[in-house]
């Protein structure tokens, strides 16, 4: 299976059609073919014909500019544009693995969120001990951190959760 991350991308519709023009003078034939097979796989393609923005988005991919030439070549475009016509958004399998690029004010209000999916009550049989709620709220600390570097901004959601697991530490050390 590999590593595997979500990832969304918007475009103005301009953009859109210079990325649809920049692929037709690909030479390679197979990367042509395989960035175009790689656009139409998107798991949603949603069009905002009101804002003129068109977002792709990957669930849950494999997602290796290393290892795949059509997104080396998708990311290499991309480096090539105006940041306010884009945004390029990632997020990978492991906590704070997280990259954002482009300025575009997009409409698709596309975030991370990264979430612990399971943390007991303190007071059941299956609470969590203080250290493992304190490595818990640290992880969720590190993780709300490299996401608000990466965008400029922090969820108050992130640092809520960060925050209610060190509670729960605390607690329990008392």
């Amino acid at each position: 299976m590999g590593y595997e991350s979500q990832v969304g991308l918007v475009l103005t519709t301009a953009e859109d059609k210079k990325l649809r023009q920049a692929l037709a003078h690909v030479s390679d034939a197979t990367l042509r073919t395989d960035v175009t097979r790689l656009l139409t796989a998107s798991v949603s393609r949603f069009d905002s014909i009101r804002h003129r923005q068109i977002l792709y988005y990957w669930d849950w991919s494999k997602w290796s500019p290393d290892q795949e030439p059509n997104i080396t070549w998708l990311e290499a475009h991309l480096d090539g544009l105006d940041p306010a016509t884009y945004v390029y958004v990632r997020l990978g399998e492991d906590l704070g693995d997280y990259e954002r690029s482009g300025a575009l004010d997009e409409v698709f209000d596309l975030r991370p969120i990264a979430s612990l999916d399971f943390i007991p009550d303190p007071d059941s049989p299956d609470a969590l001990s203080a250290s493992a709620a304190l490595l818990a709220a640290a992880r969720q600390l590190v993780a709300a951190y490299a996401k608000g570097e990466q965008s400029h901004s922090v969820e108050l959601e992130d640092v809520d959760e960060a925050h209610r697991l060190a509670l729960e530490a605390l607690r329990v050390l008392d």
